[in-house]
């Protein structure tokens, strides 16, 4: 009679096995999310309805899902075009619309930030600044510096801002650099 040689993994320790695969699994998969800059954040945008003081409605585009392509991936077509959503500042919440024109190979940004009313609100002035600044990829890091006016409301002053964003994403959130104000969140709405 042969000799029986003993099963190496007995058939009571399966679904400890399987557990632990799962689990291991699990752990390698948020590494991955971890490493490729996190879940994407939903922050709130301004709605479509919102208009600015002078009573002409804002523009909203629906944006497509961003898809993993290439030209997705790529930063300079991901950066450019309409971001809007809202700012805290001491006025209260604010709406804004950053519109980013130029975004060079060396990382470098134009743009224009427009400031007015969420809807429903009267709490905030309208008016336009020039701003500039630049893109860390390695840190997905956007620092913007204001310029010069293009509407100055009475009593206001530019602010810049640092938001982070990394392409494909749609959205950014970040700091106004100023001591009386708070967030920035954004959402891309057009190109």
């Amino acid at each position: 009679m042969p000799e029986q040689t003993p099963d190496p993994l007995p058939a009571h320790r399966w679904p400890v096995v399987t557990a632990a695969l799962v689990a291991a699994t699990a752990i390698v998969l948020v590494v991955v999310v971890l490493l490729r800059g996190g879940l994407p954040t939903i922050h709130p945008t301004v709605p479509a309805s919102a208009t600015s003081t002078t009573g002409s409605p804002t523009t909203r585009s629906a944006a497509a899902p961003a898809s993993a392509t290439n030209a997705n991936l790529d930063p300079a077509h991901a950066l450019v075009g309409l971001w809007r959503g809202s700012y805290v500042c001491r006025q209260g919440e604010t709406a804004v619309e950053i519109s980013i024109t130029d975004f060079d190979a060396k990382g470098a940004i134009k743009a224009t930030f427009h400031f007015f009313n969420m809807p429903g609100q009267t709490n905030a002035a309208e008016g336009e600044f020039a701003l500039s600044g630049q893109y860390d990829p390695a840190l997905g890091k956007l620092t913007m510096t204001a310029g010069e006016w293009i509407k100055q409301p009475e009593n206001y002053v530019t602010a810049g801002f640092v938001a982070y964003w990394r392409p494909p994403a749609t959205t950014m959130a970040g700091t106004v650099d100023n001591n009386a104000c708070r967030q920035i969140n954004l959402t891309k709405t057009g190109s």
